[in-house]
């Protein structure tokens, strides 16, 4: 077990640690480390062909650039980890056993004496974005960017940007329309819904399945 402060997360752990993460996960882990997309495509190119050495250099940056000690580094790696979208919580686990931490935080909710939200509707936010673009095919892809007012052009940019990665496409296309659409819960959700129910998407069943999400009924 590492237990020297000034060894935590060091080179050679590092590198032992990056050839456990799949490089289609690697992307997601940098998104998730706060790495923008000009970074990530950075990283490929320096390093092109050696998928790992990216995630390895990758990593190596961020310990250099992220402030605090290092168990509370290791705190915020594991949480990347862990996060939905990245879908590595049996590596956060093998992290934090390495450095002995007990992954034993409570639930901020239970912390601060809050309810918890029963309504029972989703929020519609990024993790539902990632959900919903694990259910649209890639031949969807394009058709539903033109409907949704992206220009082929910044279409393409998603190609370039997650090349090996079509479903990571589809779910930055969606952030983006999300984050810079106007309007309200409700207008968003039924212009998106309209969008993939148009006859050249063709998802007239994730249509309905996003309005029956939401409540809405017209």
């Amino acid at each position: 077990m590492a237990s020297k402060q000034g060894e935590v997360l060091n080179d050679i752990f590092l590198l032992g640690f990056t050839k456990t993460i799949q490089p289609s996960d690697g992307l997601l882990l940098g998104t998730e480390l706060g790495f923008q997309d000009s970074d990530l495509k950075r990283f490929e190119k320096d390093y092109q062909g050696d998928s790992h050495r990216q995630i390895y250099q990758m990593l190596i940056a961020w310990r250099k650039r992220t402030a605090g000690d290092g168990l509370s580094k290791v705190r915020q790696l594991g949480e990347a980890l862990a996060n939905d979208r990245v879908g590595l919580a049996e590596l956060r686990d093998k992290l934090f056993l390495e450095y002995g931490i007990s992954d034993s935080k409570p639930d901020k909710k239970d912390a601060e004496g809050s309810s918890p939200d029963t309504s029972g509707e989703p929020a519609l936010d990024e993790l539902y974005m990632d959900a919903l673009s694990r259910k649209i095919k890639p031949k969807n892809r394009y058709p539903l960017g033109l409907q949704l007012r992206f220009k082929g052009a910044e279409l393409d940019t998603y190609s370039d940007d997650y090349r090996a990665n079509v479903q990571l496409q589809i779910y930055h296309m969606l952030v983006d329309w999300l984050n810079n659409e106007k309007g309200d819960v409700r207008s968003k959700v039924k212009k998106l819904a309209d969008c993939l129910g148009n006859k050249s998407v063709g998802r007239s069943d994730l249509s309905q399945e996003l309005l029956k999400d939401f409540n809405i009924n017209d």
